[in-house]
């Protein structure tokens, strides 16, 4: 059973950090278009 928890919590971590990346990375254009924008003008 340690063996499988450990199987599990390793990959819950490994796909919520991915998932978190891949977030970043989809949100950072839509944060900062509008601030280039702002600074722009």
């Amino acid at each position: 059973m340690d063996f499988i928890n450990d199987f599990w919590s390793s990959n819950l971590n490994r796909a919520s950090r991915t998932f978190s990346v891949t977030c970043a990375h989809m949100a950072t254009p839509k944060i900062l278009k509008p601030l280039i924008n702002c600074s722009n003008r």
